[in-house]
């Protein structure tokens, strides 16, 4: 086998067992609860244990309210505010972001729209 073959094989197989390990370190709630998971586009997600811990504690970027303590909604709104100057309404549930009211940090309302493009949130709907 010639050797490039070789070493993209090997990559593939590398980046496989990191990404398994990690769900692994995921589902067996290895990481801690607040533990530093992963990072998109510089911005950290933290590990929630997957419901073995219910922290109400609110976070806050800024001074900024973003959510409960490591829940999806409070990344998906900390992402928006740090990357693209927005936040939504508060929910109680990731499903009902598509009905909560977007406004930049100074307050003025943004028309939202279903074009999808690098840096969308997708969410799908409950159940």
């Amino acid at each position: 086998m010639p050797l490039a073959k070789n070493n993209k094989i090997i990559s593939n197989s590398i980046v496989i067992l990191i990404f398994i390990f990690l769900i692994y370190k995921h589902v067996t709630g290895y990481y801690k609860f607040g533990e530093k998971i992963g990072t998109f586009k510089g911005v950290d997600a933290y590990s929630n244990q997957r419901g073995k811990t219910n922290s109400l504690d609110p976070n806050y970027y800024n001074g900024i309210y973003t959510g409960q303590k490591w829940q999806c909604v409070e990344f998906a709104r900390r992402y928006l505010i740090m990357k693209e100057g927005i936040t939504f309404s508060d929910v109680d549930s990731a499903f009902e972001i598509p009905k909560a009211q977007f406004k930049t940090l100074n307050g003025v309302l943004i028309k939202m729209s279903n074009d999808l493009k690098q840096g969308s949130l997708i969410v799908w709907p409950k159940g």
